[in-house]
């Protein structure tokens, strides 16, 4: 996707290539005339920034992936922005959102530049490396809905029903999954209904027994820390969860305004990830 002005005097970007390969290129205009607003726009845009080089605009464009917690790689190997951005997350990482062990490795991306920086530049933006995260879910669509909002923001997505094994009993097959990923995001989707056997008329909607076993599992062996409930409309939550972190959804578990609660728990994940590493 290419990003420029609306009123931009100057070539557009990349002219000949785009014509030569009809079909690959989007051009998204931003209507204002500075390229100042636009870098401001790309980074909005962007799943990741990767800076190389660069000078006052590239520098505004990774200041604002920082501070607003976009996934960011500044290779300084080549000097200009991207080595003077690296040096500040590393001289004053809270300023900028940063732990000091998410800054350990900064500086190995200022040497000469080669395939370990590279690698390096890749798992820094999420490009490589990402959090790796299972569904747990009943018998709604929104399982399917919700994978494939994952795969753009994550890239690697476990789904019980889609993980063939034939000759695997399903307990064992969750937990061979469920031991592997870095988190789960459980959909509680109101496939039920059940209430209190002394008052039967009182039922409320709830989500599958299976769903409560798998939450219950993956509670006890990976953590709470590690498990985010999405809940559609009014499903009812067992009194002892209730501490968990959820939220609630009405039309889709891809609605908008639940995507910055998601990439905190993901960004929460990654950090949690980082911090074993560095120990």
């Amino acid at each position: 996707m290419l990003i420029r002005p609306k009123s931009s005097d100057q070539a557009r970007p990349f002219l000949r290539l785009r014509q030569s390969n009809p079909g690959v290129f989007i051009e998204h205009q931003v209507d204002a005339a500075s390229w100042a607003v636009v870098k401001l726009v790309q980074t909005q845009l962007a799943d990741a920034l990767i800076l190389i080089g660069g000078a006052e605009k590239t520098e505004q464009a990774g200041l604002t992936a920082a501070v607003s917690r976009k996934p960011l790689a500044c290779v300084g190997s080549f000097g200009g922005a991207a080595a003077a951005l690296n040096k500040r997350f590393v001289d004053s990482p809270s300023t900028w959102g940063y732990e000091r062990y998410q800054t350990a490795r900064l500086p190995q991306l200022q040497e000469p530049f080669s395939d370990i920086v590279l690698k390096t530049a890749l798992e820094a933006a999420w490009i490589e490396g990402a959090p790796k995260l299972m569904i747990i879910h009943g018998r709604s669509p929104d399982r399917d809905i919700f994978k494939n909002y994952l795969l753009k923001h994550v890239g690697r997505v476990i789904v019980l029903a889609d993980e063939f094994a034939p000759t695997e009993p399903i307990s064992l097959k969750f937990e061979r999954f469920a031991s592997s990923v870095d988190g789960a995001i459980a959909l509680l989707t109101p496939d039920d209904i059940g209430g209190l056997a002394a008052d039967p008329a009182a039922t409320a909607p709830r989500a599958r027994e299976n769903v409560w076993l798998e939450v219950g599992w993956f509670w006890g062996h990976r953590s709470r820390s590690k498990l985010l409930l999405l809940r559609k409309g009014a499903v009812t939550i067992p009194s002892d969860l209730g501490n968990l972190e959820n939220y609630e959804y009405t039309s889709g578990p891809d609605d908008p305004a639940l995507e910055p609660k998601i990439q905190r728990f993901i960004a929460r994940l990654r950090s949690a990830s980082e911090a074993e590493g560095f120990n």
